[in-house]
């Protein structure tokens, strides 16, 4: 899947700044190259990637998010038309006692109105009710796409049995109907997590795009409801193999390049930021993830950001 966010005013780039959009474009096309040859090597993983370039550093000046999937399943391309639904309707949303992390099906309220959006539909994952998706691009131009981020063993083992809540694809689709923006996004999946809970396979996030800018959320397992997201901005450049976020400040939920659930500090593996004050959270939130170091290409972006 690949989206192009337009922007609808042009642009005028000195020739110095187009050779620095070629530059770096040259660049994402040679991760995406790396990125391929990891996937076909590790036959006997399955995983996936997103990638996330802003507007500044393209050389049409749109915003770019694209990303692959390794579901073993059939696929269909879809186009949901814009809806409007009655008072008090509810969509239903979860998982079943036979996904990987056992869990029960519940109904949730449904917005008035949802918006049009296309989507890659496919049939099965880690034992989801079919149709899944990772994600697409809304009529108000926001683009979504998940990317595994396996979370700890610990924060695995104390996933409930059954667990409760919307799973990623449900995520992806509700944000395709409800968001205008990208940061909109990120506020729907908070609130529908706080509210309902998340149900996991294990750990998970989301590439979130609109035309000025993108974020990146992660939904860690274990039944907390726990989240974090980081704000991309327009030149940024973001590879997520798997899905990853580096420096989290401590004020994170008064900083406006940053969002997460009120509880996060409390469930860091190392909770001396939580009992005194230090800089910066990098080393807790990272340990959060199953996997602690990145792939050589994603230290690579990190090094061009």
């Amino acid at each position: 899947m690949m989206c192009e966010i337009q922007n609808t005013v042009p642009r005028c780039d000195s020739v110095a700044s187009a050779q620095r959009k070629r530059f770096l474009m040259e660049r994402v096309r040679l991760l995406a190259s790396v990125l391929f040859l990891i996937e076909v090597t590790a036959t006997n993983v399955v995983t996936s990637y997103g990638i996330y370039v802003g507007k500044d550093v393209a050389v049409d000046g749109s915003s770019f998010l694209a990303g692959y999937g390794d579901e073993p399943s059939s696929h269909w391309l879809e186009i949901v038309p814009r809806q409007k639904h009655s008072t008090g309707a509810t969509t239903k949303v979860g998982a079943t006692k036979n996904a990987r992390y056992s869990g029960e099906l519940i109904e949730i309220p449904q917005v008035a109105h949802t918006a049009k959006y296309i989507t890659m539909n496919y049939s099965a994952f880690a034992g989801f009710p079919a149709p899944l998706t990772n994600g697409g691009l809304n009529e108000h131009h926001v683009a979504t796409h998940d990317i595994w981020s396996p979370s700890r063993e610990e924060l695995r083992r104390m996933t409930p049995n059954p667990q409760r809540g919307p799973h990623y694809s449900d995520l992806a689709w509700i944000v395709m109907e409800r968001a205008k923006t990208a940061r909109d996004a990120v506020e729907i999946v908070g609130e529908l997590t706080g509210k309902h809970g998340f149900s996991t396979y294990g750990g998970n996030s989301h590439l979130f795009a609109d035309a000025d800018e993108g974020w990146i959320v992660i939904n860690f397992a274990g039944g907390q409801g726990l989240w974090v997201a980081e704000r991309l901005g327009a030149d940024d450049i973001r590879v997520s193999q798997p899905g990853y976020i580096g420096e989290v400040p401590l004020d994170y939920q008064k900083n406006s390049n940053y969002m997460g659930s009120k509880n996060l500090v409390r469930h860091f593996p190392d909770r001396s930021c939580s009992d005194g004050p230090c800089g910066q959270l990098t080393r807790s939130i990272w340990e959060m993830s199953a996997q602690h170091q990145r792939s050589d290409a994603t230290r690579c972006v990190s090094r061009w950001n």
